[in-house]
């Protein structure tokens, strides 16, 4: 995982921040508050219905509050990325500062990509529901393989409920990955499990550890059930129809 940047997605009474940090130079932009233009976003609400949105006090207060917040907490000097606070879709705050890079020096703006970290998990478990409520994945089946990996006891819903006893990737790959410019895709990484065997933390279903492992192994099975990639999938399955 990249270390340079984090992101932090905290959703508070149907208010969304989203927000994206790397490194320490800065550049500001002028915050945009005023409402999307189009109702891709905002649930289909008349201009009538985002104007009340806008015009309630408590959002109103809202804004000020984390305008407030982000001048004190989050200074030039050690904070690169966005902010955004949106109620039904309606932008309530939003505000960009930093730069996407201090070696192209683009400063972030409203197209920025970040990377997501954990966040892509609960998209990973909204995807592998779906295929199981599809009746194309097997929430329950035991001594199987999984990804290709021969891991018995090992079930999806282990693997979702982090109780599957996996070793963390994290942690066994940093010593067997001997080239540490290259960003090891999820096939790698289970090509590494299946060569070197790295051991379990404990054996399958006795206790809840967090573990990377498991939504990698995830997104895997989820790419060969569906027969396509991992992005390709959520796209069509989430955010095409979304939309």
């Amino acid at each position: 995982m990249n270390g340079s940047k984090a992101i932090v997605f905290v959703a508070i009474s149907g208010l969304f921040i989203y927000s994206g940090c790397s490194s320490s130079s800065a550049h500001r932009k002028e915050d945009k508050k005023a409402p999307a233009k189009t109702s891709e976003y905002t649930l289909g609400l008349s201009e009538d219905e985002m104007k009340a949105i806008l015009d309630n006090p408590r959002s109103q207060r809202m804004s000020r509050e984390v305008e407030d917040l982000v001048r004190r907490r989050l200074p030039n000097s050690s904070f690169s990325g966005a902010v955004l606070v949106a109620k039904k879709g309606v932008i309530l705050y939003e505000h960009y500062q930093g730069l996407e890079s201090h070696v192209s020096k683009v400063p972030v703006t409203d197209s920025s990509s970040f990377q997501l970290a954990s966040v892509s998990k609960t998209f990973t478990g909204m995807a592998a529901l779906s295929r199981r409520k599809r009746k194309a994945l097997p929430g329950r089946s035991r001594n199987q393989m999984v990804a290709g990996l021969p891991v018995p006891g090992v079930t999806v819903r282990t693997l979702l409920n982090h109780r599957s006893g996996l070793p963390n990737y994290l942690y066994f790959c940093d010593s067997l990955n001997k080239d540490k410019s290259h960003f090891l895709t999820n096939e790698e990484v289970i090509n590494l499990m299946i060569v070197h065997k790295p051991a379990s933390q404990y054996q399958p279903d006795r206790h809840f550890s967090y573990c990377n492992t498991n939504y990698l192994i995830l997104s895997a099975i989820i790419e060969k059930v569906s027969g396509q990639k991992y992005a390709d999938y959520l796209q069509q399955t989430f955010f095409g129809p979304w939309k």
